[in-house]
């Protein structure tokens, strides 16, 4: 198939429309204090005191038991969400017994969670939040006896809306104590409120972001901006501006050297405003002039409506453009079709799911419709593919409202007539692909 050498999509201007203040959630300015005091705990523990007394569950008072401890953020992106900070000291203690036949065991039971660093992400359109923790450790204390269960790399899906965090962890674990096998089951239901947070320091901050830092001719480039408004109203234009490998400069949306702003937005006092596609084009182009290989950058700076003076940051998007191999993957072209479902157990992933893909010009295209409903709408896939088959940033998106916003990401290698991949979404979901290519008449 030939290749579509100027397939310009859509170059999107940003207006009022694409700065929107938060329609659920607000954001909140690090750093910030999550206290969990009022949470609780449920356990359940069961002893295997041999052939003669059989399996017994211990008594636990109180059960459940209160919990206490903090989440700490220190560091977070009004315009992401993408935030870093640590799991401090949540904890909570009961007391424990059982007495059968000669056999008495009595200790205080006590459940420590900590994670440092703790990195998520909060999804303010959503009321959702996740957490992906590098090395969170349950520490179990029996008595003066402890276990140290590393739970890192698993996902802690959370709910937020404004000022409260929400998370439930369930927990597992088996052991030996006082010679006698027992099994733990822990129920963490933390429901964490906002204390403190940093004040707004009067900048306004703008973000530029592109979906990948190398580009290749067939090669998709999108370009996202936002705003984070920590001062009053105001009124602002926005300029965002190209610059080739050579160090020209061109001012969109035109692209042309005379200086001209890209929009004027009305900015409400604390408003935030999530990144925006504003760029949306298929490699080379004529606007924005990307055709000869090197480093390039677009690079944006906000001023007061009508003025000349910067106000905010200058972000830089960087990236290069590389002509020197020539993709060609036509011989994926084609549609794919296969399943897909869920490694987590339990009902609160889809279980399984009709996947569709579709390959054109190394573009990928597709649904995954579930087949058990958990959740109706199901996922919309974006991605591309390079001459070795492989999925290059493989998006997942769900339907929020009137758009389409990305939720997970998947991974995998196309061959001849089959694909192979893994999924992963921000709820803590995960799982596997498999597609086979339809015959092509």
């Amino acid at each position: 198939m030939k290749r579509k050498i100027f397939c310009f999509l859509a170059l999107l201007v940003m207006g009022l429309a694409g700065f929107v203040p938060a329609q659920a959630a607000q954001p909140f300015k690090a750093p910030a204090v999550f206290d969990f005091s009022g949470s609780s705990m449920d356990l359940a523990i069961s002893f295997d005191l041999g052939r003669l007394l059989g399996t017994h569950d211990l008594g636990l008072d109180p059960n459940p038991a209160p919990v206490t401890g903090f989440i700490d953020i220190d560091t977070i992106s009004t315009l992401t969400g993408i935030c870093r900070g640590r799991m401090r000291d949540i904890s909570a203690s009961t007391e424990a017994g059982i007495s059968k036949m000669g056999v008495s065991l009595d200790f205080t039971v006590t459940v420590t969670l900590n994670a440092d660093p703790l990195d998520g992400i909060f999804l303010w359109k959503k009321d959702k939040a996740a957490f992906y923790p590098d090395n969170l450790v349950l520490t179990l204390n029996f008595g003066s006896k402890s276990w140290d269960i590393p739970l890192s790399g698993i996902p802690l899906p959370a709910d937020y809306s404004d000022g409260v965090l929400r998370l439930d962890i369930d927990l597992a674990h088996s052991g030996e104590y006082e010679g006698f096998e027992f099994d733990a089951v822990i129920g963490l239901h933390l429901r964490g409120v906002l204390q403190s947070q940093g004040a707004g320091d009067g900048k306004l901050t703008i973000d530029l972001e592109l979906d990948k830092n190398i580009y290749q001719p067939g090669d998709r480039l999108q370009l996202r901006a936002g705003l984070d408004n920590g001062g009053g109203e105001r009124q602002v234009d926005i300029y965002v501006a190209f610059f080739d490998h050579e160090g020209n400069y061109f001012f969109a949306p035109d692209y042309t050297s005379t200086m001209t702003p890209l929009t004027r937005v009305n900015l409400a006092a604390g408003q935030y405003a999530a990144l925006t596609k504003i760029l949306d084009v298929c490699l080379p182009a004529h606007s924005p002039p990307i055709a000869a290989a090197g480093a390039c950058s677009f690079c944006a700076v906000v001023t007061n409506a009508g003025g000349s003076e910067p106000i905010s940051n200058l972000a830089c998007a960087d990236f290069i453009y590389d002509t020197l191999l020539q993709p060609d993957t036509a011989s994926f072209d084609g549609e794919w079709h296969g399943s897909g479902g869920s490694s987590v157990p339990g009902g609160e992933c889809p279980p399984l799911a009709a996947v569709h893909m579709t390959i054109v010009d190394s573009q990928i295209s597709g649904v995954a419709d579930e087949v058990v409903e958990v959740d109706a709408d199901g996922y919309r896939m974006t991605g591309t593919i390079n001459v070795s088959g492989e999925i290059v940033d493989g998006i997942l998106l769900e339907e929020y409202m009137n758009s389409w916003i990305p939720v997970g990401s998947f991974t995998g290698t196309f061959f001849d007539t089959t694909c192979s991949g893994t999924w992963m979404d921000e709820y803590g979901c995960y799982g596997t692909f498999t597609l086979e290519k339809m015959n092509q008449e």
